[in-house]
């Protein structure tokens, strides 16, 4: 299927996805009278016949298995299971959706972790946070991308039970959570650049609480289940300023979930799919057996049918092909159940709304817009100059988003000739789709020029452009207030167009130089300009 088309949108059915939280239970405060009863849907049991939220029953976990506290996630077509409790378990394991079957894969390199969360961002899964022994938090980033293990940036604040949400599929929102037992909840909102392997700090949440489940649509984050010591069923948004991911505006909905339970499941469908639903299962206490969605937009709640086994300090909400998978879990023993609602997926492609190259002095300025990007990792500029397409840079995408992003490229150096350019869009699993093709005519500069280099004043880099009328052999160099020479950028034959030269000056002091370009051309002509630049540090 198609995924770059072209001034066209996918609007959808509903979907059920997720990244979504875990946590840790209490083992005492439970009322087993008090656990809601199973109330399925008509004719469960009997399969899977619509996508209305039905749900039905997998291979349960491998008995032994950690499962209250624990992290999960699905990747390329696999479900895994990290760490949990009782422990913490270090073992992870994988579950096959073809073949209902479960594999354990070893341990972390990390060691035993539990409540804690498995983001996927990028086409790797992040586990971050948790604890490695009640209730000391551990900063701990580990990375998996299906074979291999890395370490990332620890959180700066370390907690255990904290809200997720991950936006533009790039950024990983910690929000809350717990740095010691059950009077030390926090309001931090920690941000992780999964791109830069960096943490910024958002704006703060209302208020001091643990043990949420949510995700983002959007920019808009939607957590519930917080818990302070009392049980909450208030959803809160945040909304994400695009143009500054630190910048949070918390409001609390109109709308509440069914049972004010604490650690449940959640997640949100995603930028890849056409909704705007953010999704929450189970909880405690006492054990919770809901299944519901939120939309932010409409500010309106939907009651999806009840998940066939109640459970708290459910692992994670998982998407799988067309399942939404809950494992594992606490009822007051460690619950190894496997459980999958369906759900209709359509997702959003990346839409390209427009693209154009224009010429100025000499170079091709290239411009594009994205209404939707799914998946997105970038695009590689190719041009042609009447033989085969050659790539000539790439330009990071957006990941998966619904918001509008605009790119562009310019391309510098070229000779006099028609030129043809087109974008090749690459998913994170390599796989890609072409643009149409645009072209332009460059035409020589009509005049020698030396411009003002860029930025100016400048520390320790800048730029200096300058254009022949024919080719020359150039000349360029620095020189200090007292006319010393202190560089020589370009000494040689160039052709005639528009060129650029990069100055590093981290060598020198601050001050105040001169640049001179001497250029002879191969008609006789004779050039010189001089022009002032100044260096702050």
């Amino acid at each position: 299927m198609k995924k770059f088309n072209f001034l066209t949108m996918l609007f959808s059915l509903m979907l059920i996805s997720v990244i979504s939280i875990n946590s840790q239970s209490l083992i005492h405060e439970y009322d087993p009278n008090g656990i809601p009863p199973i109330i399925g849907p008509s004719g469960q049991g009997g399969g899977i016949t619509d996508a209305d939220g039905d749900w039905s029953s997998f291979a349960s976990l491998p008995g032994g298995s950690s499962t209250s506290g624990a992290a999960n996630a699905y990747l390329n077509g696999i479900v895994y299971h990290f760490g949990g409790s009782a422990g913490p378990s270090a073992e992870y394991l994988s579950w096959d959706e073809g073949t209902n079957t479960w594999t354990s894969l070893g341990n972390m390199p990390g060691g035993g972790r539990y409540y804690f969360q498995a983001a996927v961002a990028g086409g790797k899964i992040y586990l971050i946070g948790g604890s490695q022994a009640w209730p000391t938090p551990t900063g701990m980033v580990e990375i998996f991308d299906g074979a291999t293990w890395s370490t990332g940036t620890p959180l700066p604040i370390a907690v255990h039970d904290a809200g997720y949400a991950v936006y533009q599929d790039r950024y990983i929102y910690v929000v809350g959570g717990m740095v010691g037992s059950w009077t030390d909840y926090r309001n931090h909102v920690q941000i992780y650049d999964t791109q830069t392997d960096t943490w910024a700090t958002g704006t703060d949440f209302p208020v001091m609480v643990g043990c949420m489940a949510g995700g983002c649509v959007g920019n808009i984050i939607c957590l519930t289940g917080a818990y302070d010591g009392t049980q909450s069923n208030a959803i809160y948004e945040g909304e994400i300023n695009p143009g500054d991911p630190t910048m949070i505006t918390w409001t609390t909905s109109s709308a509440t979930i069914r049972d004010a339970a604490y650690r449940p499941g959640g997640g949100a469908a995603g930028d890849q799919y056409a909704n705007n639903m953010v999704f929450f299962v189970g909880g405690q206490s006492p054990y919770s057996n809901q299944a519901c969605g939120y939309d932010p937009v409409t500010d309106t709640y939907t009651q999806y049918p009840d998940k066939p086994t109640p459970l708290g300090n459910v692992g994670n909400f998982v998407p799988g092909t067309n399942m939404m998978y809950v494992m594992g879990g606490y009822d007051g023993g460690y619950n190894l159940a496997c459980e999958g609602m369906e759900y209709t997926m359509v997702p959003v492609p990346v839409e390209l709304a427009s693209f154009t190259a224009e010429v100025v002095e000499g170079t091709v300025e290239l411009s594009w817009i994205t209404a939707t990007e799914t998946n997105n990792q970038g695009f590689e500029v190719q041009r042609s100059n009447g033989g085969e397409f050659e790539a000539i840079a790439f330009v990071d995408g957006h990941g998966t988003t619904t918001e509008t992003h605009a790119y562009s490229y310019t391309d510098k150096n070229l000779v006099e000739g028609a030129y043809s350019y087109r974008l090749k869009q690459v998913d994170f699993d390599g796989t890609f789709e072409y643009s149409n093709v645009v072209e332009v005519d460059v035409s020589v500069p009509a005049v020698f020029a030396l411009d003002q280099n860029y930025p100016n004043p400048f520390n320790p880099s800048t730029k200096i452009n300058f254009r022949l009328a024919v080719d020359s052999k150039v000349s360029l160099k620095v020189f200090d207030v007292l006319g010393q020479e202190v560089a020589t950028l370009l000494n040689g034959d160039f052709v005639a167009g528009s060129h650029t030269v990069n100055f590093n000056a981290s060598a020198l002091n601050s001050g105040v130089y001169m640049y001179r370009i001497e250029a002879t051309g191969n008609d006789g002509t004779n050039f010189t300009s001089v022009k002032k630049m100044i260096l702050t540090k």
